[in-house]
């Protein structure tokens, strides 16, 4: 079966926060005094994802990119030293990786498991 989802590298989670996030949206458009106290309370509960947040997607840390996709950052550090993705060096030294790349990988693990 073909999978008609825009977005191939996303993964389950993934592919339900946008769904949430087009609700959340749609709600903001439609009430946003509703929406901000709605916001409110998922924050009470520590789901501070669903609201947008501009995100530099280039070099993140492995931690992260374990928040925002999912992928554990010991799966990221291994990737990296097993060669299969490149490890940056950030202006203050740390470790980061292009996220991109990230979901790429995972993407073609998740495709290599099926």
């Amino acid at each position: 079966m073909n999978d008609p989802w825009p977005w191939e590298t996303d993964t389950p989670l993934e592919r339900a926060r946008r769904v949430a996030r087009s609700y959340r949206e749609a709600l903001e458009s439609a009430n946003p005094t509703v929406c901000e106290h709605l916001d409110r309370k998922v924050n009470e509960y520590g789901q501070t994802w669903i609201q947008p947040v501009e995100v530099q997607w280039e070099q993140l840390s492995a931690r992260d990119i374990e928040n925002l996709l999912g992928i554990p950052a010991t799966t990221i550090r291994a990737w990296a030293s097993k060669g299969k993705l490149t490890k940056l060096t950030a202006d203050d030294g740390s470790p980061v990786y292009m996220a991109e790349e990230v979901r790429a990988i995972a993407a073609q693990s998740r495709r290599k498991a099926t």
